[in-house]
């Protein structure tokens, strides 16, 4: 696999203006994390095996990187919110001279925030905020026997299951989500596409940003460099449960 470096030439980037050269860089940091958050989400989606303790591994691991999804999405928003929208400068010539399909995407993103929303109500009660009342609330809506499984060797592979499955009907009752399916699965298809929309943004501008300061803003030409034994994206896989008879980190 081929990628390009090339590096910003840093007198040129601390002439850009201070609110759009803080915003650039924000938003770059900003589509690092969206990206990362997306990775986790996606590399521990596999509920397929035959085995309840794995499969309970798996969706907790995999709530875990929605519910960390999910706070970089609100908190992009409001970065959006307060140093790209109420920067009239800014943003007018942003709309001035933007392509129409971020155009399109800021209008998709304005109207998913703007009414209530799982992202919104994810970050606010599970992803950064702990609500003890919230969780064991709906105690008595679980089966009488609540799993968790305890590692011998160490920590690592224990994991208090019911609490996740605490979370989890919380969400299924504020929301009205489908309680005959998987409500990550419903979790997942929405913050996934919101969260699409989000890096294609946040990719567009960057591009925008580029173009508009180039060609002063690089310091040298792209140089290719090549990465090998890459694995295909698609067989990338995050398991809860490992063997830590080696060992730990």
């Amino acid at each position: 696999m081929t990628v390009f470096h090339r590096k910003i030439n840093k007198k040129t980037l601390l002439s850009v203006p201070e609110s759009e050269r803080n915003n650039f860089i924000a938003v770059a940091h900003l589509q690092n994390e969206i990206r990362f958050c997306l990775y986790g989400v996606v590399w521990s989606h596999d509920f397929t095996s035959d085995n309840d303790a794995v499969v309970h591994g798996q969706l907790a691991l995999n709530f875990f990187y929605l519910k960390t999804l999910s706070g970089k999405l609100n908190e992009g928003w409001e970065l959006l919110q307060k140093h790209h929208f109420k920067n009239k400068v800014l943003s007018e010539e942003f709309s001035e001279n933007a392509d129409k399909e971020v155009l399109t995407l800021l209008k998709e993103l304005k109207k998913y925030f703007g009414r209530k929303n799982l992202i919104n109500e994810i970050r606010n009660n599970l992803s950064f905020h702990y609500s003890p009342d919230e969780l064991g609330a709906k105690l008595s809506d679980l089966p009488e026997e609540l799993d968790l499984y305890i590692s011998r060797e160490n920590d690592a592979n224990t994991l208090y299951y019911f609490a996740e499955a605490l979370a989890n009907q919380g969400l299924i009752t504020k929301f009205g989500l489908d309680e005959d399916q998987n409500p990550i699965d419903e979790i997942y298809s929405e913050l996934i596409g919101v969260a699409k929309n989000f890096n294609r943004f946040n990719m567009l501008y960057m591009r925008y940003f580029f173009n508009k300061y180039n060609p002063e803003i690089w310091e040298c030409p792209a140089v290719p460099i090549n990465i090998e034994n890459v694995p295909e994206f698609a067989e990338v896989s995050i398991p809860f449960f490992t063997d830590t008879s080696k060992g730990l980190v």
